[in-house]
């Protein structure tokens, strides 16, 4: 008589229960031709009321039970250990165990806002916090309290029992005319977030060297741009000077470091740069007695106007040392399963290497192999290797092919371990140059399987993205003993656990009609949302009639997506300076949107915000599931083993801003306009939008805004909440231009009734010729001298300056007002060859700077 199979079960259940959340159980019951009652009991460390689920089935159970909220209520942030009793009856089978669970209570998500990350005194500091839950639903429970210190701890502002409106909160705090200078921090909670107070005035222009992060000992030359930068984004006209230094100091000498410097100097290109290629056989790369570093120390002078700048750069001296790492490999393998991953090369400034061989040699019963790959454009190279033959321990191992062959292949990289690394140096001889090596090494062991049968889920170095399915692959072999002679088909379970639950259950039946059925590979479709963000894992299990269970797991990582889809866009990509134009907002109906633009030409300036794309790692979500192994009822509860799935990694939350470099370029039919009243041009700097938009049931909104008269580049960027959950539009652009603009060059300080020299440049963006009139204003407290002229014209054509200048006294003390204006005019003269143009807006252009008169200093 044929013994029936023994019942078998399954239970899978998170390690940590998040409160107030639903938690989830996974029942997997096998060979139950009988109904089975399945009760779940919490019990909570201090005896409170416990939730008991009971349900009944025959296969699987993927049991919910509800929102945690009649055990002990918890602060956010406490825990408490609870234990879960699970209890399976049904015909003769009775199963009673209890596991200890950790009960934490979630803290809602709070990320700050701040409208600049830098304000000077005086201005107002405009701040947003927003509270979402772990599914970036908005809470709007109270804040109860919300605190602002200065920079010695002290409490500036505070505000109580703060309520937001669809989970966002809007503050402001205006800074007195003299406040504590330094690093301010606003608390909410357990959260901080930090702006600073200083200050500051807009450069003229700037100068910024640019040079590579790292010199590499073999290098033979080194690239070096000198820069100027307007705040305008203007090319900036002059001429740079400076070195390139590097010092060391001898142990003999008592009169200090000693520099080595090489000089250069040059005029900048119609890009605003001076560009220059240094030999680096003017300096040591090699010798430690040297600071490991170069310095460039360069200057620029703005023509026309004889006003200075310098900066100061450094780059670090790095051996040429390489670097291979293993990604994507498992510390076990398979046998009969082909083992993959893949090895990195990279250099010691972290680029990757591509096109360099690498030898990566198999060690395996006595045996080597080896074999030669090429890295691609990413520096990548990806292997495949047999496992078949593999029984006990096998190392892997990666070195240079020169090292190890006869010399018939070239020696052309040296490489640093990642994994293990062996700690022997080996140096090698290239171009007369000593460079050190080491190999690395990964060492794998088998997994272990009663039967040798096994279950393996491809890896994906890919993030996936979000709201599009994909295809699981995975290979398997069965031994036909595990199986049984009658057995039809195994059936593999999927779990998708993400946010500290099973987030999804999936199933495959393998059909195995004969020898060709017990080795194999299948794929699963898996379907990717956002309740899969930002990673989840994948366990896979198959439980033999044998009672033995295989299984693998994977980790996913999936772009970073919201629920609510929002745009943000204005009605033209380039306007005027000044004038106006739509902001088109876009997000789920009822939605409530905060919007911000701010000058990009201000980097060190710009909003100091934490609401990007990386704000999911802001959930710190532990993915820690138990798994029970497939037990009989028959075999003491003692033996069995656990597997447990470890914790997801999350990342930190990081927040990056770039300067974008790009010219304005006029464009469109010019032609002759009214003339207008001439605007003076205002120091705006920073931010320009700050503004709450409700979307209504359309699901959008227009808003008329003003362009700030001002020539930058503004970066815009919005955030919704609403009932369905959070939103993140991509950060848009708008370029605002002018025809023409005038820079005017002030000393800070004159001394009174002494003569100085006042420059007016005027720059010219279209592609075409301007004849300008440039007047400077007549005042009662400037005396224009009397060889000067208080109008001058000229031409100024596409790309070019002009400088005019006055000489000039101011007569009175304190603050005067110097304003200058140019017009573009009509005229049938030619500027050289060209017919002069005048722009259909903004053919006048008025710049207003205030000038610091102070007394004669005493003799």
């Amino acid at each position: 008589m044929k013994q029936p199979f023994p019942r078998r079960y399954v239970v899978l259940f998170p390690s940590v229960l998040y409160y107030p959340y639903v938690g989830k159980v996974h029942v997997h019951l096998m060979d139950m031709n009988e109904s089975v009652r399945v009760t779940l009991q919490l019990v909570t460390s201090h005896n409170n009321s416990s939730i008991i689920l009971e349900e009944k089935g025959t296969k699987i159970l993927h049991l919910n039970w509800p929102q945690l909220s009649n055990i002990s209520a918890l602060s956010p942030g406490e825990e408490e250990v609870a234990h879960l009793h699970i209890l399976i009856q049904g015909g003769s089978l009775r199963v009673s165990e209890h596991r200890k669970v950790l009960v934490k209570a979630l803290e809602l998500v709070t990320l700050v806002q701040t409208d600049k990350a830098v304000y000077k005194p005086g201005q107002t500091v405009k701040f947003r916090i927003v509270r979402l839950d772990k599914d970036f639903i908005p809470s709007n429970s109270k804040l109860p309290l919300v605190a602002v210190q200065d920079p010695r701890g002290n409490g500036v502002a505070q505000w109580q029992d703060v309520s937001p409106r669809q989970g966002i909160v809007e503050l402001s705090l205006p800074l007195s005319a003299e406040p504590a200078l330094g690093t301010y921090t606003i608390k909410v909670g357990g959260k901080r977030h930090s702006f600073r107070v200083q200050d500051y005035g807009l450069p003229h222009f700037e100068v910024v060297i640019q040079l590579p992060r790292f010199v590499m000992e073999l290098d033979k030359r080194l690239q070096l741009q000198v820069c100027g930068r307007y705040p305008s984004r203007k090319p900036f006209r002059g001429r740079a000077e400076g070195s390139l230094c590097q010092y060391y100091q001898p142990y003999w000498s008592s009169v200090g470091s000693i520099k080595n410097c090489v000089e250069f100097m040059g005029q900048t290109g119609k890009n605003g740069c001076f560009s220059t290629e240094v030999l680096m056989a003017s300096f040591n790369l090699t010798s430690f007695d040297y600071e490991r570093r170069l310095y460039a120390h360069a200057s620029l002078l703005e023509e026309g106007t004889g006003m200075w700048r310098e900066v100061t750069k450094s780059c670090e001296i790095l051996p040429d040392v390489f670097t291979v790492t293993f990604e994507n490999t498992d510390d076990i393998y398979r046998p009969g399963i082909p083992y993959t991953g893949t090895m990195l090369l990279t250099g010691a400034d972290g680029s990757p290497l591509k096109e360099k061989q690498l030898l990566l040699i198999v060690a395996s019963g006595g045996n080597n192999t080896r074999q030669i790959f090429l890295t691609d454009e990413s520096g990548r190279a990806s292997f495949e290797l047999d496992t078949s033959g593999w029984t006990e321990s096998v190392s892997l191992s990666v070195s240079d092919p020169c090292l190890s062959s006869s010399g018939a292949l070239p020696c052309i990289l040296w490489l640093n371990g990642a994994a293990q690394v062996n700690e022997t140096d080996h140096d090698q001889e290239y171009d007369g140059s000593k460079l050190r090596h080491q190999s690395a090494f990964l060492s794998l062991r088998p997994f272990y399987s009663e039967s040798q049968s096994f279950l393996q889920i491809h890896r994906l170095e890919e993030e996936l993205p979000c709201n599009q399915p994909h295809q699981l692959q995975v290979d398997y072999i069965l031994a036909r003993e595990a199986l049984g002679t009658e057995l039809q088909s195994v059936h593999v379970v999927f779990l998708v656990m993400a946010k500290g639950t099973i987030a999804m259950l999936l199933r495959k039946e393998l059909h195995l009609p004969g020898e060709d059925g017990l080795r194999g590979s299948f794929s699963l479709e898996l379907p990717v949302g956002l309740e899969l963000a930002p990673t989840a894992k994948v366990l896979c299990y198959a439980v033999l009639p044998n009672g033995e269970m295989i299984a693998d797991s994977t980790e996913l990582h999936v772009a970073k997506c919201f629920p609510n889809k929002v745009k943000l866009d204005f009605s033209k990509k380039r306007a005027l300076a000044g004038s106006k134009l739509h902001l088109k907002v876009q997000a789920v109906a009822g939605s409530l949107c905060a919007v911000h633009a701010v000058d990009q030409s201000m980097q060190s300036f710009s909003p100091k915000a934490e609401l990007t794309p990386s704000m999911h790692a802001a959930l710190k979500i532990v993915t820690n599931t138990k798994i029970r192994k497939p037990c009989t009822e028959d075999i003491p509860l003692r033996s069995r083993r656990s597997l447990a799935i470890p914790p997801n990694p999350q990342a930190v939350p990081t927040s990056t801003g770039a300067r974008v470099k790009q010219e304005p370029k006029q464009d469109g039919v010019l032609a002759p306009g009214p003339k207008q009243d001439p605007a003076p041009q205002r120091d705006f700097l920073g931010t320009w939008l700050w503004d709450l938009v409700p979307v209504g049931e359309g699901g959008s909104a227009e808003v008329p805004v003003m362009v700030p008269d001002t020539i930058t580049k503004w970066k815009a960027g919005m955030f919704c909440t609403a009932g369905l959950g959070f939103g993140l539009s991509p950060t848009i652009t708008l370029t605002a231009f002018k025809p023409f603009f005038v820079e005017l060059a002030l000393p800070y300080a004159v001394i009174r009734d002494e003569a100085f020299t006042l420059k007016a440049t005027v720059f010219n963006y279209l592609q075409q010729c301007l004849r300008v009139r440039v007047t400077l204003a007549e005042s009662m407290q400037l005396e224009v001298s009397a060889s000067a002229e208080g109008t001058y014209s000229g031409c100024v054509c596409a790309d070019e300056a002009r400088t005019f200048q006055w000489g000039v006294r101011a007569t009175s003390l304190g603050e005067v007002n110097v304003t200058v204006s140019a017009e573009a005019l009509h005229s049938k003269e030619l500027c050289g060859s060209d017919v002069p143009v005048v722009p259909t807006h903004g053919h006048v252009y008025t710049e207003k700077k205030l000038l610091l008169v102070q007394p004669p200093r005493p003799m």
